[in-house]
Formats: C-alpha cells, sequence, structure tokens
C-alpha cells in the first residue's frame, strides 16, 4: 500500500513538473540570438603550423549556418578590427574579409581603429560595393568645408515579430577616443569625440523606441565598465582590446551585461534573448563557442579565401617587399656553401622539418604570401635573402642561415667569423605560442642538434 502511494506521489510530481516546463515553454514565445564577434587582426585561417589551432572564417561560416538551422531571428554584430594596421596586404585581407562576413549573414560592423587607419574614402567605397553597415558614431570629419561632418551613422534599429507586435533592438556603434593617436597618423581628416558624452545623445534619441539597447564599444573593459556606470539605460555592451581570451561569463554592472569575443576570430560569442508573448525578456543564455578543427569549412567562404590568394600573387606583394641589409653587414650564401665544410650537419639538417619549410608553404597555396614566406625560407626581407624559388632555390627552406645568420664572411674566412649555439629568442621568432604551442627549447633542440 506504501509502495502504491508512493507511485501515486511521484506520478503528480512528474506531472506537476510537466505541466510547469509546458507553461514556460509557452510563456517563452521567441528567442533572438545575437552572435558576435571582432578582432580579426588579418586572421582568416589557421596557419596549419600546429595541430589544434583555432578560428577560420570558412569554419565559422559552418558554425553560424549550423546556429541558423535552428534559429531564424539571428542578429550578427561586428565589433571592428578587420585588420590592425593599415598596409596593401591588410587592404587585401580587409576587403576579403568584409566580403566574407556578408555573406555568412553580419549585418552591422563596428569600426575599430585598425579598419579606420584605411581612411573615409575607402571605407565608404567599401560599405557602397559590398553593401554593408558601418557604425562609428563618436567620427567627424575635421573639414569645415565638408556637407557631411559624421561619415559614419551611429545606431541601427532591428525589428523582429512578436505576432502583432514588434521587439526592437537598438544597436549603437563607437570607438574610444584614447585611439586618436593611431588614426591621425592615417586620416588626418578624422577626429574622436568623447565615446560616452556620443553614446547618452544616441540613447537619448533611441531610448523610447527600442526594447534593448546593444552598445558594440571598440574599447577595453576598463572603460566599458565606466560606460555602463554612467549610462545605466545600457542593457549590453560588447567590447573589445586588450583582452586575448573571450569572456566565458559576462560582467555584470548593474543591468548591463559586458561581452568580449576574444581576438582573432577563435570564439564566436551567442547570446539568446529569451521573450515573452508580450515582448519581455524573461532571460538570457549565453556561451562562447570555440572555431575548431572538428568544424568542416564552408565550401563559399572557402572560395573567397581563394580569392584572397589569388589577389597576393596578383599584386606580386612577394617581391614588394622593402629589404632591409642584413645586421651583421653579411650576406646570405645557402646551404650548399655550408656543407662543403660541415657535412655531418649538414645531413643532420636534411632529416629535420626545417629542411622541407617551404614545401609545407606550397602544398598550402601560400608559397607567394610575404606573412607565411618569412618564416619558410632564409633571409627573406633582407638584403641577399630568399626573393623567390626561381631566383634564389638554395635559400628555400630554414636553412642554416636562418638560425646562424648570413655567412658570406665566415665562407670566405672562416676563422674570421665561427659559430655559435643560437639562442631560444631567436627560435621564438618564429615558434610563437600561438604558431608552435608546444614549443619547448631544449627539447626541440634536441630534435636537431649539431653542434659539438
Amino acid at each position: 500500500m506504501v509502495r502504491i502511494h508512493a507511485v501515486l506521489i511521484t506520478a503528480i510530481i512528474v506531472s506537476i513538473a510537466a505541466a510547469l516546463v509546458s507553461l514556460h515553454l509557452k510563456s517563452r514565445v521567441k528567442t533572438i540570438t545575437i552572435l558576435y564577434s571582432g578582432e580579426e587582426r588579418g586572421y582568416l585561417e589557421p596557419c596549419g603550423c600546429a595541430k589544434g589551432m583555432l578560428g577560420g572564417i570558412a569554419r565559422r561560416a559552418s558554425l553560424i549556418n549550423e546556429l541558423r538551422r535552428k534559429s531564424d531571428d539571428l542578429l550578427l554584430l561586428h565589433n571592428g578590427d578587420i585588420i590592425a594596421q593599415k598596409g596593401v596586404q591588410n587592404e587585401i585581407k580587409y576587403e576579403v574579409t568584409l566580403m566574407a562576413l556578408k555573406r555568412m549573414g553580419y549585418e552591422i560592423f563596428n569600426l575599430g581603429e585598425g579598419d579606420l587607419t584605411l581612411g573615409v574614402k575607402r571605407l565608404k567605397e567599401l560599405q557602397g560595393a559590398i553593401g554593408v553597415n558601418f557604425l562609428c558614431l563618436n567620427a567627424s570629419i575635421d573639414i569645415p568645408s565638408e556637407q557631411d561632418r559624421k561619415p559614419f551613422i551611429g545606431h541601427l534599429i532591428k525589428e523582429y515579430s512578436l505576432g502583432r507586435k514588434a521587439f526592437k533592438i537598438g544597436v549603437i556603434g563607437g570607438i574610444s577616443d584614447r585611439y586618436q593617436l593611431m588614426l591621425s597618423n592615417s586620416d588626418n581628416r578624422l577626429r574622436l569625440t568623447d565615446l560616452v558624452d556620443a553614446l547618452r545623445e544616441s540613447i537619448h534619441e533611441i531610448r523610447s523606441k527600442v526594447d534593448l539597447i546593444v552598445v558594440l564599444a571598440h574599447a577595453d573593459l576598463d572603460e566599458a565598465q565606466r560606460i555602463a556606470m554612467e549610462i545605466p539605460e545600457i542593457n549590453i555592451i560588447i567590447a573589445g582590446h586588450h583582452r586575448d581570451e573571450p569572456l566565458e561569463l559576462p560582467m555584470r554592472v548593474g543591468k548591463c551585461l559586458i561581452f568580449n569575443p576574444g581576438i582573432k576570430g577563435k570564439f564566436l560569442g551567442k547570446l539568446d534573448v529569451n521573450l515573452d508573448q508580450n515582448g519581455k525578456i524573461l532571460n538570457y543564455h549565453h556561451e562562447i563557442i570555440p572555431v575548431s578543427e572538428e568544424l568542416r569549412e564552408d565550401e563559399k567562404i572557402k572560395h573567397v579565401v581563394d580569392l584572397y590568394r589569388q589577389m597576393v600573387i596578383q599584386a606580386d606583394l612577394l617581391h614588394r617587399i622593402k629589404r632591409i641589409p642584413t645586421p651583421s653587414g653579411s650576406s646570405y650564401v645557402g646551404n650548399e656553401s655550408c656543407q662543403k665544410c660541415h657535412k655531418e650537419e649538414y645531413s643532420l639538417w636534411r632529416e629535420t622539418s626545417h629542411s622541407r619549410a617551404y614545401l609545407t608553404l606550397i602544398r598550402r597555396g601560400y608559397e607567394s604570401d610575404p606573412e607565411c614566406v618569412i618564416c619558410h625560407t632564409t633571409g627573406y626581407g633582407e638584403i641577399s635573402g630568399f626573393e623567390d624559388y626561381q631566383r634564389t632555390p638554395s635559400l628555400a627552406n630554414v636553412g642554416c642561415e636562418a638560425c646562424h645568420g648570413p655567412r658570406r664572411r665566415h665562407v670566405e674566412n672562416p676563422s674570421l667569423e665561427k659559430y655559435a649555439r643560437v639562442k631560444e629568442e631567436k627560435c621564438r621568432e618564429c615558434h610563437t605560442l600561438e604558431k608552435s604551442p608546444g614549443f619547448n627549447y631544449e627539447v626541440f633542440w634536441g630534435r636537431i642538434s649539431h653542434s659539438k
């Protein structure tokens, strides 16, 4: 009898729990998912130098496609710095990445100081050609004759249907005026006003028109917290800068939540805004999703990355690099000259991955990319160093002189210049934490050891 009563009580509890879950699901009539990222800093895809590397715009596109299949109401936001600085190669990266992000469904782009180094004219051209929305509410052109002194809009309002009602999100974008000096070196017409003052003005304009205020603040977390304290009407701040890793848990200042996606597109931020039938926010659900190697690459975006490689080749960036004199004043001679006297060391080198470094570039199609070539060849960027495989084949791969420096003087007079063991700092120029996370100087030296 006791057992029967226990079963009945359990059944009642389960029924009540099911009813509560059902009631909750009925009350949560819509979820709007905000996906956010920023600060790629020119990072299109992992270089492939190590296993387990995160990031890559083609992988991210695949992840976004998966999320889109689960929800129709996505809002994709970018917080700026597609590139970190100006330069021909970075300009190509900017155009290609912007094109890819547009195809992924990104709708609103805040501008960072790296983006603004391209100049207002070029940004306006790209905005029109690719069809994106740039935000930068506190940037102005310091030329009285200009009719439009505000080159970029400060906010956009997005609407989401709730039956007969609409839920409206106001997205405002701005940049810290701390970056004025960097901009002055690239476009001296641009002026950045105080971000807090500009935000107050914009929020005053849209406050009564929206249900949720999201600020894309191209500023560090300290400044983001100050903004939240001074302007309590803000619901969400997505901040950037001075933080490599994303915030797993958001910071809270009053009712405002502050997020940060980290750098180089290695993670994608996902914020679900759960609403009831009246458009009231029930709660938020946040997660940081790694853009891992398990994700397949989206073919359409992969073609965009291939386009980048072609543009690099067409621009002939490999030969446009400014070559500087070698620090020692000597010049490069190639491994064959070393082999004559150092036969044993040369044979050992032939067995190492250094001797095949250039081949990895050919396999991945990056043998014309200066950013990759510099760590897979000998002396690239210096006078007498590697130029290309046709002109300087003996300097392809990471040869003796890549570590020991140019040695023509040593070849001509061995007693004048002698080799010394290479210090760890030299190895770290290419074996960075990102490209070679498992690098250990003593262990790796043991693999290539050839000194006596």
